[in-house]
């Protein structure tokens, strides 16, 4: 059986929280601007928590995505499927401020952990870990 794989936070209140899009209220565009030298696949977290293929992005390259502010992203290396981050975060979420606008976001390898997926050192939430369950 293949396994899926869901992605959890810890939020501030140290409560283990799927990551996952809550809700299409406030429209956003972004651009996700490849900083790595390797090809980056982008995921979007849809509202189960279940990633959802929406693209590859060449080194270099940049893919303009209509999301909303409630949306997560993630970023894998396209061939080793190592995580890469948006200002050093596993998970991207377009910030607030952001509403009905347009801005650019480089993803990059971790600063902290460069050959690490899912544990990063400085920044809330605490952690971010995937956990496999099985999909019948």
């Amino acid at each position: 059986m293949p396994y899926e794989q869901f992605v959890y936070e810890v939020n501030c209140k140290g409560e283990n929280v799927l990551v996952k899009s809550l809700n299409s209220d406030t429209p956003v565009t972004v651009r996700f601007t490849n900083q790595t030298s390797r090809p980056v696949n982008v995921w979007w977290r849809n509202f189960e928590g279940r990633q959802v293929f929406y693209g590859r992005i060449e080194p270099g390259a940049s893919l303009d995505q209509g999301t909303f502010l409630t949306h997560p992203w993630q970023f894998t290396d396209a061939c080793t499927e190592q995580y890469y981050v948006i200002n050093n975060k596993a998970v991207f979420r377009p910030p607030p401020e952001l509403a009905c606008q347009t801005a650019n976001f480089n993803i990059t390898q971790p600063s902290c952990c460069a050959h690490t997926c899912f544990s990063f050192c400085h920044d809330a939430p605490q952690s971010v870990y995937p956990v496999y369950q099985k999909m019948c």
